[in-house]
């Protein structure tokens, strides 16, 4: 990793070549919610969008219930599946259809597609963190024409949503390596609860917890291999960091 000054003078060489980058990067991601907003009344409807409004809709009984409800946990397999999207389309459905002229399903497509949008922007983040906006620009660019992608983020209530979560997920993730041995209780939180949303759609989200663990082990490793940090300092930072992971497990299963 780079010092904090040599960091500061790659910036100030980079800085309006940056500039440009990130000024792309924002009119792609402007164009791109345009062309969100002017199409998503133009698309029908897959053969599960219908299971899983009904999905979604017996997960706010649920809650609304107490759990007493419990026609979610024997819906066909979705069951098998988190809620938290399907719960959210249903619950955005619910405030709109009074005040929007729009029908349930453009609703969902809606909500799909700001879904998909956050995927594709934090693409950029991620691409960005790593390398720089230019990287941050193509990560966005090369996302947004994938036709798997693009042509599923208007319906596909399991896939798209999942993908945004994970790609927020590992941006936080990333985030924490500067913060190392000491990751800050906010940074935790937003950890947390970026990888218990993913969980909330897919249980294939657990697999963050393990990048997570395995990036700090990693920082860990690279300590120990370069003599930065003794034994003995090694093991009370090994501690420090399981007691960190442990409660950034608990916020994310909570």
């Amino acid at each position: 990793m780079l010092s904090e000054h040599e960091g500061k003078e790659i910036r100030q060489l980079n800085g309006p070549c940056n500039s440009r980058w990130a000024f792309l990067s924002y009119g792609l991601l402007f164009c791109l919610g345009v062309v969100i907003l002017a199409t998503f009344l133009d698309y029908g409807l897959t053969f599960d969008e219908e299971f899983g409004k009904t999905y979604g809709e017996y997960v706010l009984r649920w809650y609304a219930s107490f759990f007493k409800d419990q026609n979610a946990l024997g819906y066909y397999n979705l069951h098998l599946y988190g809620g938290f999207f399907e719960a959210i389309s249903q619950l955005t459905v619910r405030i709109s259809k009074n005040l929007l002229p729009i029908g349930v399903y453009e609703t969902r497509h809606f909500v799909n597609a700001l879904f998909g949008f956050l995927g594709i922007f934090y693409a950029y983040k991620l691409g960005n963190h790593v390398w720089g906006p230019k990287a941050g620009f193509f990560s966005a660019l090369f996302l947004a024409v994938m036709p798997g992608f693009y042509g599923q983020m208007f319906n596909d209530s399991k896939d798209i949503p999942f993908a945004a979560l994970f790609s927020i997920a590992l941006y936080n993730i990333l985030r924490t390596y500067n913060q190392l041995p000491k990751v800050s209780y906010r940074l935790v939180a937003e950890v947390g609860v970026a990888i218990g949303l993913a969980l909330g759609v897919r249980i294939g989200g657990i697999i963050l917890l393990g990048y997570l663990l395995f990036f700090w082990a990693t920082w860990l490793f690279i300590q120990w291999i370069k003599g930065l940090s003794s034994r003995q300092d090694l093991l009370v930072l090994s501690m420090k960091l399981t007691c960190t992971f442990m409660l950034t497990a608990i916020i994310a299963w909570t």
